[in-house]
């Protein structure tokens, strides 16, 4: 990996963020003409209204071993729609490059919510998605993609210089079938594109819910994306702004959203999904009430009998008591 360094102090002050951003350009196609094969990142650092250094990690991709494009057919032998959802247009060339050289016909979109909208437009055999990218973020997009019925099924595998594990599995619990880091050979990454293409072959048709809606409301997609990172992280969820930015809004939004939807705020849906949660652990497990509390969230057991009284009128030790003599 090469790391390079752009410094505006190597350059007249009067060089305006423009012009820097251009020299910078002119260095990524200097990178795509001197390494065909490679893989860049950009980040800088923004001082007084201005960037002063950009610094650029180009790693080489490699391509030693050719292609057998005849073992990439899929089981059916159709060609399929690959859309790449990235915000670096240097990347998202070298990713054309490798599949137009594979039967696949591939689509491209600058951040997540465009890759949300064309997802649901060409409805794509798969996606390809950055994590890092401005306006929607590759997370974001991909809860908004496995909460609309039109696009849950499509396989995601993300694609980013992100290597930290507990992005990767984040990526992989929000979604995700595949988390595959930058740089990648691209044998491999070939390999898993037609593993997870063949995959979908052997899957039965997705049925439609029996409450599912035949038109898929965007709002509800929103507040069913909530709703799902709510269950998942009832032990340690994050503020109401975060809850929303994670779902491409805002709080005042999502609040009211859930207000139309549900007829309950957010935090009110919360408490009732973590009562709700509590109520299954009772009466499907032996855990005690002390560990139930702090995986739901709270502090600790005083806090949960508090709100499961007021909830259900009862003790959690009490309603246990009560189910056990039911079933006896």
């Amino acid at each position: 990996m090469l790391q390079v360094q752009l410094n505006r102090e190597n350059t007249p002050k009067r060089l305006t963020n423009n012009h820097f951003a251009s020299n910078v350009a002119i260095f990524f196609r200097f990178c795509a003409v001197a390494a065909h094969n490679a893989f860049a990142r950009g980040d800088y650092t923004y001082e007084s209204g201005e960037i002063h250094n950009f610094f650029l990690n180009v790693g080489i991709i490699s391509n030693t071993v050719p292609l057998d494009t005849t073992m990439y057919l899929t089981s059916d032998a159709q060609v399929r729609n690959i859309l790449i959802v990235d915000d670096s247009a240097f990347e998202q060339r070298m990713l054309v490059d490798l599949l137009s050289e594979l039967p696949y016909r591939v689509s491209v979109a600058f951040n997540g919510e465009q890759g949300y909208q064309l997802a649901l437009n060409s409805q794509p055999d798969l996606i390809l998605l950055d994590v890092r990218m401005p306006n929607m973020d590759g997370y974001t997009c991909c809860r908004l993609l496995k909460a609309n019925p039109m696009t849950r099924n499509i396989p995601i595998i993300f694609l980013s210089g992100v290597d930290a594990v507990e992005d990767r599995i984040r990526g992989l619990q929000i979604g995700g079938v595949d988390f595959v880091s930058k740089p990648f050979t691209p044998g491999e990454l070939a390999a898993r594109i037609h593993v997870h293409l063949n995959l979908i072959q052997r899957q039965p048709a997705p049925q439609p819910l029996p409450d599912e809606p035949a038109e898929t409301d965007p709002d509800m997609v929103i507040v069913n994306a909530a709703k799902r990172l709510i269950y998942d992280n009832l032990a340690g969820l994050p503020g109401l702004a975060e809850i929303a930015g994670s779902v491409g809004t805002y709080r005042e939004k999502l609040n009211q959203l859930f207000r139309s939807h549900t007829g309950m705020t957010v935090f009110a849906f919360i408490r009732e999904a973590r009562i709700q949660r509590g109520v299954q652990l009772l009466r499907e497990t032996d855990m005690d009430v002390q560990d139930i509390a702090l995986l739901l969230g709270f502090a600790n057991a005083g806090n949960f009998a508090t709100a499961f009284r007021e909830r259900m009128g009862t003790t959690p030790s009490s309603f246990r008591t009560s189910i056990v003599k039911t079933c006896d």
